[in-house]
């Protein structure tokens, strides 16, 4: 008490309550427990054979339609070195057309989907810890502005999350009709090159689009288990078009990034997108939904499912598919087609078919690859003209089916087209082999002509079918190329012979 008196009688002093302040200010600053938490630095954490699986949902609202695409992304870290972590990755993702769906509404990919929703286990990422991608051999496209499906899962994380960080730098995205991107370089020519070649003739292929990015990191919270992001997203073309930009896109994002774990487990947010061109301008709406999935849910999801039952189309559907393939309005016949592809039909109507093989002459890249899809399962020999004249294709994925219809069908009219296709050589020249070979000996004269090619290749691969189909009848020009310079077509020719000397 009688400190408390004396204390108080200081305090009438004004230069003494002064320093008393200051002091109580000081230890209440430091205080334990009462200072301001530290913002963490923020760090992925990888770990070998861990694998992760994140649910995914994407809708896309267009002017004509709405898609969503939802599934599981799976993960995995199969190697980690002083710098970098190894990602493997595949997914189940599927899209479902919940309103009619029209080409222009912004988003590239809604026909397409269905194809290309299987991801190769293959597929390859290099990630350092702080997000930046170091070496890709394949990522899956999004629609603008969200990038592609594993770097935004992983994106590059802000280097200072204790106050507002703007970034800003170019990128590439998939120019009209695509609209996909950003991504981290352009799309291949080859259908194994990357994830954006979806049948596109090569007058037609893709094109990439400069744009200006704008990235800004936010803090929202900070707790001792997690720290709460928002990232604000803008995109805009260098290329004008009259006083707009020819695309422009932005999105807000709010991600939850766990400590712990050292992985964003929530990301959750919408974007718009604009675009004009010459002929159209579209505007779109996106709403997406990223969750990384623990306990119940990731024991389910890494449970391999159950092959799935797939019921043949019955008469009426066919029927019905045949009347749509008819109509006069581009969408009824775009929805049949993507009704048709991957369906099974096991009793295919000629009607059909002769339908079929007319798209194929089509201008638009999707009803082509729809209906040579198909006719590689289901042509007969009354659709093998149309299935020779694709030989000549410029589009690699429609010469590839033409050639496994006519490899199934094994009809003498394609012989001297295969063997001009394998004469020519390029893509896909093993497979002109295979049709050719699967001719059996009707196809001996035409193969015997590839001997006097000057290609070296073409010859060893002549060589190579005659040890499949040859007869007596191709010895002597087997055996001139025996003494051959070249090695492998010298040995090429022994085999053949010696296949056709056993032969009874």
């Amino acid at each position: 008490m009688k400190f408390c008196w004396w204390l108080n009688s200081l305090m009438k002093t004004p230069l003494l309550a002064k320093v008393v302040a200051l002091a109580a200010g000081l230890c209440v600053v430091w205080l334990p427990g009462v200072a301001p938490a530290k913002t963490p630095a923020l760090q992925y954490h990888f770990t070998v054979d861990e694998t992760n699986v994140y649910a995914v949902e994407i809708t896309v609202q267009g002017e004509n339609g709405q898609q969503v695409t939802s599934g599981n992304i799976f993960i995995a870290t199969t190697e980690l070195s002083s710098n970098a972590a190894t990602l493997t990755w595949h997914s189940n993702l599927h899209t479902e057309n919940r309103q009619p769906f029209q080409p222009g509404m912004g988003y590239y990919g809604g026909p397409y989907m269905g194809p290309m929703n299987g991801f190769p286990r293959a597929a390859q990422i290099m990630l350092d810890t702080h997000g930046h991608v170091l070496r890709s051999s394949g990522d899956y496209s999004l629609t603008v502005p969200l990038g592609e499906l594993v770097t935004t899962l992983y994106p590059p994380l802000p280097l200072q999350t204790g106050k507002a960080e703007e970034l800003k730098d170019e990128a590439l995205v998939m120019d009209s009709p695509q609209l996909l991107g950003p991504i981290q370089a352009p799309p291949s020519p080859s259908p194994y090159g990357g994830g954006f070649y979806m049948g596109n003739e090569f007058r037609n292929r893709p094109a990439t689009l400069a744009v200006a990015r704008g990235t800004r990191w936010q803090m929202v919270s900070n707790t001792p288990a997690a720290l709460t992001l928002e990232k604000h997203t803008t995109l805009t073309s260098l290329l004008g078009h009259g006083t707009q930009p020819r695309l422009s896109a932005q999105a807000e994002a709010r991600l939850e990034f766990n400590l712990t774990s050292g992985r964003f487990e929530n990301l959750a947010g919408t974007a718009a997108l604009v675009s004009v061109t010459e002929t159209t301008s579209r505007q779109s709406q996106i709403h997406f939904k990223f969750r990384r999935l623990s306990g119940d849910e990731l024991a389910a999801a890494l449970v391999p499912p159950p092959p799935p039952v797939v019921k043949p189309l019955t008469e009426a559907e066919i029927q019905k598919l045949v009347a749509d393939l008819k109509a006069d309005d581009d969408a009824t016949r775009r929805d049949a087609m993507s009704r048709l592809n991957g369906a099974t039909v096991t009793n295919t109507p000629a009607e059909l078919l002769n339908l079929l093989a007319g798209a194929t002459s089509e201008t638009d890249s999707f009803p082509r690859m729809c209906a040579m899809n198909f006719l590689a399962d289901h042509a007969t020999t009354e659709q093998v003209p149309t299935l020779i004249k694709l030989l000549r294709d410029s589009d690699v994925s429609i010469r590839q089916n033409a050639i496994k219809a006519l490899t199934r069908l094994h009809d003498e009219r394609a012989i001297e087209p295969l063997a001009d296709l394998v004469a020519r050589g390029g893509s896909f020249n093993q497979e002109a082999v295979t049709a050719l070979g699967s001719q059996g000996p009707a196809a001996e004269k035409a193969v015997l002509a590839l001997l006097n090619e000057r290609a070296t290749d073409t010859r060893e691969h002549a060589c190579e079918i005659l040890r499949k189909i040859g007869t007596r009848a191709s010895l002597d020009a087997l055996q001139k190329l025996m003494a051959d310079p070249d090695q492998s077509l010298s040995q090429a020719a022994v085999e053949a012979v010696r296949a056709i000397n056993a032969r009874p």
